[in-house]
């Protein structure tokens, strides 16, 4: 928006640009597998380096630790044992849960009143129910603790339904067909220092969990599945209900095919250490289903999407927006309650280095998110897609209605290729830097629909809860490659604290109908060396091009057009260059194509009626009045002489109205 400027001029300016590219390091998962496990099947994101985040504050609510956690690369092997779900039945310990008592068929496991815990690395067969009992991990020995759950069904009234107190690992298995549930209680009662236990699903080590049954996790007390070290899910059919976050790793979530359904009080995914080469989320095409009261999948650091299917909602979706229907700024949005209904009130929020986010985010990351590819519908109260750093955009299918932005990123911004469509948001897209190289965009935005902007973004601006820290002009780029833009927006249509530059691609802008914006609006400059653009909007606040190897052309007409207004350029034989029809009213247009060539003259059409002529002068041709910041009152220019009035230096509008003409711009 054009007002945002002034008001921002005074804040201190974040200079991000490809200049400052960092080093990516590698992070290779280590879920302590024995030299043994053989590796069958190894999955790599490599990354590319991005823009550094010095100086990046984090938003309200969001970890501040990640402020010099550069982007790295992710690589994830699963081992045999991971992969396996075939046991040796009559190898393996029995355990038969039941209230009248817990029965065991060796000796790997001890039982006391309904509490049983497993001391050795071996394969245990878990059947039965209780209705207030425990199933403990505590073991010293190398190798997996495996459990096998048959048709069980565990609640605790007090404490953590499974808790892997100590394992070198502990694997998980949902055998085919069977129905598993695990349930905690509200309230815990904690012996000794024992102070941690968070969740219904509890382990202080590597968790991994596969199989094709299914699992209902009910959490209670906080969350549903937490590891405090890294947390794989390989397969499986799991449904959570949490009054805090659902699934949560400390180093690491790994989820590779399995079919997620969560329902959370807090975050639905979550990874949480804020520390170089940790605090990642790898999914590797899962199908993924969340209602959660904050954050969709937040990861603490960075967070690959290979594939998938992703269903998303949260904070109460879009319509709980941060600007009303009319405009004015929702005073009560913002308001998520921290994500911790169930938590009680002595609990720090970031004890044993657990986050906690007031935000309702649907994809984010503190310090980068990388699409490889997947199919999104997300419905957030906040931005769907949001990064503290950057965002690399590979491939994917997106639908997305936001309460704020569509897509945020406060360093860096690149789209390679997928189909994204933002049909609601404040903001379409924003970064500090915005590379779009191919794939479809169309985005609907009640603000600015593609901003460059350099800064932290706390959610949104002017006052409204976790408002942006936007710095003014800078060194900010917006540039265009190639691919097809359709934006919509009451606010500017691109918006560059610094430059513009369409070096190719195909960009449709139906721009602001009030004339405090306009459908091009930038600091530094509006270069055009390639590519089609077509922007309709005011003209009150209107700017042209500024250069480029490519011919451009902005004419502010003398009346207002509505919408439906079909606007036509033809070159002097009558071929078709540019053809659109904008859907809401419009006076300015600025148009470019490779077809355009200095010298010749093109006629412009209104619903196919003959509306001027110009002639292109320069390789920036500009007639018209407007009010634009940058070019001021401009002179009509470039256009050909009405037959009937020929005298040198005069040029007729339509309405009749003579102006001196100086050429173009």
């Amino acid at each position: 928006m054009r007002f945002r400027k002034s008001m921002i001029s005074g804040l201190c300016l974040l200079l991000v640009g490809t200049a400052a590219m960092m080093g990516a390091c590698s992070s290779k998962k280590d879920g302590n597998i024995n030299d043994s496990d053989k590796s069958i099947n190894t999955t790599t994101a490599a990354n590319e380096p991005v823009a550094g985040n010095e100086g990046n504050q984090a938003e309200s609510g969001d970890s501040e630790n990640t402020a010099d956690i550069t982007k790295f690369d992710i690589n994830v092997s699963y081992k045999d044992k991971q992969l396996n779900t075939v046991y040796d039945e009559t190898a393996a310990t029995k355990i038969q849960l039941s209230d009248s008592g817990i029965q065991v068929s060796d000796s790997g496991a001890v039982v006391q009143g309904n509490t049983v815990t497993i001391t050795k690395a071996e394969t245990y067969i878990i059947s039965g129910s209780v209705s207030d009992g425990q199933v403990i991990v505590d073991s010293s020995e190398e190798g997996y603790v495996w459990l096998v759950l048959d048709n069980v069904s565990i609640t605790s009234q007090n404490s953590s339904a499974i808790y892997v107190k100590s394992a070198d690992n502990t694997l998980i298995t949902l055998p085919e067909g069977t129905k598993n549930e695990v349930t905690d209680g509200k309230d815990y009662v904690f012996e000794g220092e024992e102070t941690s236990l968070n969740a219904a699903i509890y382990s202080k080590d590597d968790l991994f969990i596969n199989g094709t049954g299914s699992l209902t996790v009910t959490g209670n007390y906080n969350h549903g599945i937490q590891s405090k070290d890294d947390l794989v899910i390989i397969s499986g059919n799991i449904t959570v209900h949490s009054a805090g976050d659902g699934i949560v790793g400390k180093d690491s979530v790994v989820i590779r095919e399995a079919v997620i359904t969560v329902e959370a009080g807090g975050d639905g995914i979550k990874s949480t250490n804020a520390v170089q080469d940790k605090g990642y989320i790898y999914l590797d095409n899962p199908n993924i289903t969340i209602t959660a009261a904050n954050d969709g999948i937040q990861a603490e650091t960075c967070m690959v999407i290979e594939d998938g299917i992703y269903d998303i909602i949260t904070g109460g979706g879009s319509g709980n927006a941060s600007t009303k229907d009319n405009g004015e700024f929702n005073h009560g949005w913002g308001n998520w309650g921290g994500g911790r209904p169930g938590m009680r009130e002595d609990m720090e929020p970031d004890s044993n280095n657990d986050t906690v986010s007031d935000s309702a985010k649907g994809i984010k990351a503190g310090v980068d998110i990388t699409i490889n590819g997947g199919v999104f519908t997300c419905d957030t109260s906040d931005d769907a897609i949001h990064s503290n750093n950057s965002i690399t955009i590979n491939k994917g299918t997106m639908t997305m209605a936001s309460g704020d932005d569509g897509i945020h990123s406060d360093t860096i911004l690149t789209i390679y290729g997928g189909e994204i469509e933002i049909t609601k948001s404040y903001e379409g897209i924003e970064s500090a830097n915005i590379y779009v190289n191919d794939g479809t965009i169309t985005l609907t935005a009640s603000d600015d629909g593609i901003n460059a902007a350099g800064g932290s973004d706390g959610s949104a601006i002017n006052g409204r809860p976790g408002q942006n820290s936007f710095s003014g002009a800078g060194d900010y780029e917006m540039v265009f490659n190639g691919g097809t833009v359709l934006i919509y927006a009451d606010g500017d249509g691109l918006d560059s604290n610094g430059k513009i530059i369409i070096n190719g691609g195909t960009l449709w802008i139906e721009g602001p109908e009030d004339g405090g914006n306009a459908a091009v609006d930038y600091e530094t400059g509006l270069e055009i060396n390639g590519g089609t653009l077509f922007a309709a909007g005011s003209a009150g606040m209107a700017e042209a091009p500024t250069g480029g190897r490519q011919c451009s052309v902005m004419i502010n007409f003398d009346s207002v057009f509505q919408g439906e207004t079909k606007v036509t350029v033809r070159d002097s034989e009558g071929t078709g260059i540019l053809d659109y029809t904008p859907g809401r009213s419009w006076q300015s247009v600025i148009f470019s194509s490779p077809d355009l060539q200095k010298s010749n003259t093109y006629d412009i059409l209104t619903n196919e009626e003959l509306y001027t002529s110009v002639k292109l002068s320069d390789m920036v041709t500009t007639i018209g009045v407007s009010g634009g910041m940058n070019g001021g009152m401009r002179n009509p220019g470039g256009m050909r002489e009405h037959p009937d009035n020929r005298e040198e230096g005069i040029r007729e509008f339509p309405d009749g109205r003579n102006r001196e003409t100086e050429g173009g711009v």
